[in-house]
């Protein structure tokens, strides 16, 4: 409503016209600590699960003894993993797009976009989450459509991390220079390289609170 309009242009307007410092934190160095940060602190969580059963004291004491970058080095997988690991990948993602597209739902239309356009969404995210667990326990459990074992998740969790931090940046960066060379009726840029790829994933956010940028 207005008053959410009015909320967000005040917000704006304090971020456009901060200082110059101010801008570049936010717009730069802000998503690069992000970026850099998040998939870090993933690849140690997992790391800390598998080889120490989530025993933070033996982490620390790993740190004590070889330092805090060895740590780094041991947790961070492959970021290109390997091929068995990209066929996992693969046909998850595969799969959920399958289930997206033919799984029936009901129809949703999101709110109405800066150039009028109105997203049409289909709700059927339970259903294909349930459709997802029967299907995993058919094809990894002992029964007749089996094709792999439900171990291979822990196994090759490392490296699926790797294969889908990979994945994120890559598709980010597709969606940033997509939106730059061949964009669509919705687009904008904040002006930072950096803070538009981070945030490309979700360029209808981006839309609607560039919409209230002042002019």
């Amino acid at each position: 409503g207005r008053i959410q309009d009015v909320s967000m242009k005040a917000e704006s307007k304090f971020l456009c016209e901060g200082s110059a410092t101010f801008v570049f934190l936010r717009n730069v160095v802000g998503p690069l600590i992000c970026m850099a940060t998040t998939p870090s602190l993933a690849f140690l969580l997992v790391h800390v699960a598998a080889s120490w059963g989530g025993d933070v004291t033996k982490a620390y004491a790993h740190v004590a003894e070889h330092g805090f970058l060895n740590l780094l080095q041991l947790s961070t997988p492959s970021l290109l993993g390997d091929m068995h690991t990209w066929v996992l990948w693969i046909g998850f993602v595969a799969f959920q797009v399958f289930l997206m597209v033919c799984l029936p739902g009901k129809t949703f239309f999101g709110p109405a976009t800066p150039q009028g356009n109105i997203p049409v969404y289909k709700i059927n995210g339970f259903s294909s989450y349930i459709v997802t667990l029967i299907a995993f326990h058919l094809l990894s459990m002992d029964t007749p459509f089996r094709l792999f074992n439900a171990g291979v998740l822990w196994d090759k969790l490392t490296p699926l991390l790797g294969v889908t931090t990979t994945f994120s940046i890559v598709l980010c960066v597709f969606l940033y220079v997509k939106g730059r060379v061949a964009p669509s009726s919705d687009h904008g840029s904040s002006g930072s390289a950096v803070f538009d790829t981070r945030g490309a994933i979700s360029p209808r956010v981006w839309d609607r609170y560039k919409d209230a940028l002042p002019q």
